[in-house]
């Protein structure tokens, strides 16, 4: 690899680095009227210049997910939480699902879908639920 281009993708490297840093940085969320996860509207296409992921099903997945319900019903069903800053009960358990079929095996490996600009664009979040919020809840 020539100088020109090397200092090219260490350029675009640094920069995607800021721009995850600065989509996760912790702020004061207000109550969020609607869950996280949205991926409205997803295309795949090939062009020169792609951005993938290693679970590139992820989208039409979610988008899956999104018209038959389940969101709704997530939300609807399970009340877990007192607030939603920022995140949706629905969020939080699509999360795990989605770590799952990414082929990721522990709850850890969730950091990995938080710094993958591709996947968080994928699902249409801003964000993802940290690693640490996804235990195992209690039955009531």
């Amino acid at each position: 690899m020539n100088k020109k281009l090397r200092k090219k993708y260490t350029k675009t490297l640094k920069r995607k680095k800021r721009e995850i840093k600065k989509r996760l940085e912790r702020k004061q969320w207000e109550e969020q009227p609607q869950p996280m996860f949205t991926a409205r509207n997803i295309h795949y296409e090939i062009a020169e210049k792609t951005q993938a992921i290693n679970c590139g099903g992820i989208g039409a997945i979610h988008q899956m997910v999104l018209k038959s319900g389940l969101v709704h019903e997530i939300n609807r069903q399970v009340k877990l939480l007192k607030s939603h800053i920022p995140y949706h009960e629905s969020d939080h358990v699509l999360n795990i699902a989605y770590n799952v079929l990414c082929g990721n095996i522990r709850l850890e490996d969730i950091e990995l879908n938080r710094q993958d600009t591709g996947y968080l664009n994928a699902i249409g979040a801003q964000r993802i639920p940290d690693p640490t919020t996804a235990g195992i809840y209690p039955s009531i």
